[in-house]
């Protein structure tokens, strides 16, 4: 899945590897921190920080579901932010790619899966 994103919001794909046992992903290094930890660290974001980083979110969700791909597990801890302050989403272990069945039906996951 992460080799069909291209988006500066989301954690790049380079390559995989595999062997008898394991698949092996290798992704871009993002040097920061979860928001989670962010949050922890400075204490409550004021409104222009949780603008920024709200819009940033919602960018990489609108990217991914324009592409049919449904995320299913955000929030702070799957959101790294860099060391300049920009938002990265990673962690796509639950994401899903969206399967049309016709122009006529709604198509919707039912799996309950991700953090509650």
């Amino acid at each position: 899945m992460l080799e069909c994103i291209n988006f500066h919001n989301i954690m790049s794909f380079i390559t995989k590897y595999e062997d008898e046992n394991y698949n092996y992903f290798l992704t871009d290094f993002i040097r920061g921190a979860e928001l989670f930890d962010v949050i922890r660290e400075i204490g409550i974001l004021n409104d222009d920080q949780a603008r920024f980083y709200i819009a940033s979110m919602i960018l990489g969700i609108e990217y991914l579901h324009k592409n049919k791909i449904i995320y299913r597990d955000l929030k702070p801890e799957n959101s790294m932010i860099t060391g300049k302050g920009f938002f990265r989403l990673v962690d796509f272990r639950t994401a899903k790619f969206l399967k049309k069945k016709d122009k006529n039906h709604i198509v919707r996951t039912f799996t309950i899966i991700g953090s509650p």
